[in-house]
Protein backbone atom coordinates (compact mmCIF):
# COMPACT_ATOMS: atom_id res chain seq x y z
CA UNK A 1 0.00 0.00 0.00
CA UNK A 2 1.32 3.92 -0.83
CA UNK A 3 0.10 6.92 -0.12
CA UNK A 4 1.03 10.15 -0.11
CA UNK A 5 0.07 12.14 2.69
CA UNK A 6 -1.40 15.86 2.25
CA UNK A 7 2.39 17.39 3.10
CA UNK A 8 4.20 15.30 1.28
CA UNK A 9 5.28 12.40 3.16
CA UNK A 10 5.14 9.25 2.49
CA UNK A 11 4.10 6.36 3.76
CA UNK A 12 4.34 2.53 2.93
CA UNK A 13 2.94 -0.89 3.72
CA UNK A 14 4.62 -4.34 3.80
CA UNK A 15 5.07 -4.41 0.00
CA UNK A 16 8.20 -3.04 -0.79
CA UNK A 17 8.08 -4.25 -5.07
CA UNK A 18 8.62 -0.74 -6.38
CA UNK A 19 11.01 1.65 -8.00
CA UNK A 20 11.37 4.38 -5.84
CA UNK A 21 13.04 6.44 -8.19
CA UNK A 22 9.85 7.23 -9.99
CA UNK A 23 7.82 6.84 -6.41
CA UNK A 24 10.08 9.60 -5.02
CA UNK A 25 10.30 12.86 -7.62
CA UNK A 26 12.73 14.64 -5.42
CA UNK A 27 14.89 12.26 -5.28
CA UNK A 28 15.04 12.11 -9.23
CA UNK A 29 16.63 15.86 -9.17
CA UNK A 30 19.48 15.11 -6.60
CA UNK A 31 22.36 13.45 -7.36
CA UNK A 32 22.87 11.11 -4.55
CA UNK A 33 25.64 10.88 -1.89
CA UNK A 34 26.24 7.36 -0.80
CA UNK A 35 28.48 6.47 1.93
CA UNK A 36 29.94 3.36 3.34
CA UNK A 37 32.04 1.58 5.97
CA UNK A 38 35.42 2.88 6.41
CA UNK A 39 38.25 -0.10 5.20
CA UNK A 40 38.80 -2.69 7.86
CA UNK A 41 43.03 -2.93 9.27
CA UNK A 42 44.85 -5.82 7.14
CA UNK A 43 43.85 -8.38 9.78
CA UNK A 44 40.40 -8.11 9.31
CA UNK A 45 39.47 -6.41 12.59
CA UNK A 46 37.51 -2.73 12.41
CA UNK A 47 39.48 0.15 14.22
CA UNK A 48 37.74 1.50 16.87
CA UNK A 49 36.77 5.15 18.24
CA UNK A 50 38.62 6.58 20.48
CA UNK A 51 37.76 8.86 23.33
CA UNK A 52 38.93 12.61 22.63
CA UNK A 53 41.55 12.59 25.08
CA UNK A 54 42.89 9.42 24.05
CA UNK A 55 43.43 10.96 20.55
CA UNK A 56 44.49 13.59 22.10
CA UNK A 57 47.92 11.40 23.15
CA UNK A 58 48.80 10.40 20.24
CA UNK A 59 50.50 13.28 18.44
CA UNK A 60 49.88 11.78 14.95
CA UNK A 61 46.48 10.24 14.96
CA UNK A 62 45.47 14.17 16.68
CA UNK A 63 47.64 15.96 14.11
CA UNK A 64 46.23 14.48 11.29
CA UNK A 65 41.98 15.23 13.44
CA UNK A 66 43.27 18.66 13.30
CA UNK A 67 44.46 18.86 9.68
CA UNK A 68 41.51 16.89 7.77
CA UNK A 69 39.10 18.62 9.80
CA UNK A 70 40.98 22.19 8.55
CA UNK A 71 41.10 20.84 5.39
CA UNK A 72 37.37 19.74 5.11
CA UNK A 73 35.59 23.23 6.35
CA UNK A 74 38.08 25.18 3.61
CA UNK A 75 36.43 22.75 0.96
CA UNK A 76 34.03 24.72 -1.23
CA UNK A 77 30.87 25.79 0.40
CA UNK A 78 29.05 24.50 -2.90
CA UNK A 79 30.17 20.79 -2.90
CA UNK A 80 27.53 18.36 -1.16
CA UNK A 81 30.41 16.62 1.07
CA UNK A 82 31.81 20.09 2.54
CA UNK A 83 31.83 20.64 5.84
CA UNK A 84 28.97 23.78 5.54
CA UNK A 85 27.08 21.02 3.82
CA UNK A 86 27.12 18.22 6.01
CA UNK A 87 26.80 20.32 8.85
CA UNK A 88 23.93 21.74 6.80
CA UNK A 89 22.28 17.79 7.55
CA UNK A 90 22.62 18.14 11.43
CA UNK A 91 21.12 22.00 11.46
CA UNK A 92 22.57 25.20 10.94
CA UNK A 93 22.30 26.49 7.76
CA UNK A 94 18.89 25.47 7.08
CA UNK A 95 18.34 24.96 3.48
CA UNK A 96 17.87 22.14 1.42
CA UNK A 97 20.83 19.49 1.19
CA UNK A 98 21.82 18.22 -1.88
CA UNK A 99 18.25 19.31 -3.67
CA UNK A 100 16.24 18.08 -0.97
CA UNK A 101 14.06 19.96 1.24
CA UNK A 102 14.15 19.07 5.27
CA UNK A 103 10.47 17.45 6.74
CA UNK A 104 8.16 19.86 6.24
CA UNK A 105 7.44 20.23 9.88
CA UNK A 106 11.32 21.08 10.69
CA UNK A 107 12.48 24.03 7.84
CA UNK A 108 13.91 25.59 11.12
CA UNK A 109 15.45 22.91 12.82
CA UNK A 110 17.29 21.45 9.39
CA UNK A 111 17.21 17.24 9.10
CA UNK A 112 17.99 16.04 12.44
CA UNK A 113 16.17 13.49 14.51
CA UNK A 114 16.99 14.29 17.85
CA UNK A 115 14.40 13.66 20.73
CA UNK A 116 12.95 10.90 17.79
CA UNK A 117 12.66 7.28 17.75
CA UNK A 118 14.39 7.56 14.43
CA UNK A 119 17.63 9.28 15.73
CA UNK A 120 19.88 5.80 15.73
CA UNK A 121 18.99 4.95 12.18
CA UNK A 122 19.24 9.03 11.38
CA UNK A 123 22.43 9.99 12.83
CA UNK A 124 24.93 6.81 11.83
CA UNK A 125 24.87 7.19 8.41
CA UNK A 126 25.05 11.00 9.06
CA UNK A 127 28.52 10.37 11.34
CA UNK A 128 29.29 7.84 8.54
CA UNK A 129 29.15 10.71 6.02
CA UNK A 130 31.30 12.79 8.04
CA UNK A 131 34.32 10.04 9.10
CA UNK A 132 34.46 8.96 5.66
CA UNK A 133 35.13 12.38 4.38
CA UNK A 134 37.28 13.07 7.34
CA UNK A 135 39.02 9.51 6.75
CA UNK A 136 39.74 10.23 3.18
CA UNK A 137 41.17 13.68 4.03
CA UNK A 138 43.34 12.41 6.48
CA UNK A 139 44.63 9.78 4.55
CA UNK A 140 45.55 12.29 1.66
CA UNK A 141 47.04 14.74 4.24
CA UNK A 142 49.14 11.59 5.97
CA UNK A 143 50.83 10.94 2.10
CA UNK A 144 52.18 14.12 1.88
CA UNK A 145 54.16 14.51 5.04
CA UNK A 146 57.77 14.41 4.53
CA UNK A 147 59.84 10.50 4.20
CA UNK A 148 60.75 10.56 8.01
CA UNK A 149 57.20 11.02 9.31
CA UNK A 150 55.24 9.61 6.28
CA UNK A 151 54.94 5.98 8.08
CA UNK A 152 53.93 6.87 11.04
CA UNK A 153 51.04 9.33 9.58
CA UNK A 154 50.10 6.92 7.32
CA UNK A 155 49.76 3.99 9.89
CA UNK A 156 47.73 6.36 11.94
CA UNK A 157 45.53 7.54 8.96
CA UNK A 158 45.19 3.60 8.04
CA UNK A 159 43.34 3.51 11.60
CA UNK A 160 41.50 6.93 11.86
CA UNK A 161 38.03 7.29 12.80
CA UNK A 162 36.22 10.48 14.41
CA UNK A 163 36.89 10.67 18.40
CA UNK A 164 33.51 10.53 20.83
CA UNK A 165 33.50 12.22 24.32
CA UNK A 166 32.83 9.93 26.78
CA UNK A 167 30.74 12.29 29.64
CA UNK A 168 30.70 9.86 32.19
CA UNK A 169 34.13 9.89 32.52
CA UNK A 170 35.77 12.21 35.58
CA UNK A 171 37.95 15.02 34.50
CA UNK A 172 41.70 14.62 35.04
CA UNK A 173 43.20 16.79 38.31
CA UNK A 174 42.97 20.53 37.16
CA UNK A 175 41.05 19.79 34.02
CA UNK A 176 37.30 20.74 33.57
CA UNK A 177 34.96 18.48 32.64
CA UNK A 178 34.30 19.16 29.27
CA UNK A 179 37.46 17.94 27.46
CA UNK A 180 40.33 20.66 26.99
CA UNK A 181 40.54 19.95 22.88
CA UNK A 182 36.99 21.11 22.61
CA UNK A 183 37.19 24.32 24.64
CA UNK A 184 40.99 25.39 23.59
CA UNK A 185 41.67 27.79 20.74
CA UNK A 186 42.97 25.33 17.72
CA UNK A 187 44.89 26.40 15.04
CA UNK A 188 46.13 24.46 11.69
Amino acid sequence: MLVLANDGLLALGQSYDFDQMVVLPRAATAKLTVTQSLPPRDNGSTPYREEIRDLVANKHKWDLFILALSSLMSVSQDDALSYYQIAGIHGAPFQPYNGVMAYARNVQSGYCMHNSVLFPTWHRPYLSMFETQMYTLANTIAAQFNDDERDEYQKAAADFRIPYWDWSLYAPAGQSHFPDPCSDHLTA
